[in-house]
């Protein structure tokens, strides 16, 4: 995966985690308070994560050609896994790592 692929996974996961704690408090307060109580300001922070999931879809809609591209290429990938499948069997395989017990030294106590 690009650096612009983990950049935007990154900040899909952010946002999204950020949205459920605005949605949780915002049900919170609805459901276990008290009606007669004022409306509580909505803060900037709260905002964050919906103003990004926008700005994360406009850029999509304007920029939509690389990741056309992208999910094509995994498309064409599963629907003729040849490539792939060559590609493991002519894998070297490595062994694992050898594990050898620690000895303590006389008198560690442990």
């Amino acid at each position: 995966m690009s650096g612009a692929g983990w950049t935007l996974l990154v900040l899909l996961i952010a946002s999204s985690l950020l949205a459920t704690i605005a949605l949780s408090r915002a049900g919170i307060r609805y459901f276990w308070t008290l009606q007669d109580r004022p409306v509580p300001h909505l803060r900037a922070i709260e905002c964050a994560p919906i103003a990004a999931l926008l700005l994360i879809a406009g850029g999509l809609a304007v920029g939509a050609e690389p990741v056309l591209r992208y999910t094509q290429a995994a498309t064409t990938s599963l629907l003729a896994p040849a490539e792939y499948i060559g590609a493991v069997m002519a894998a070297t395989p490595v062994p694992n790592p050898v594990r050898t017990p620690v000895r303590l030294a006389p008198g560690s106590g442990s």
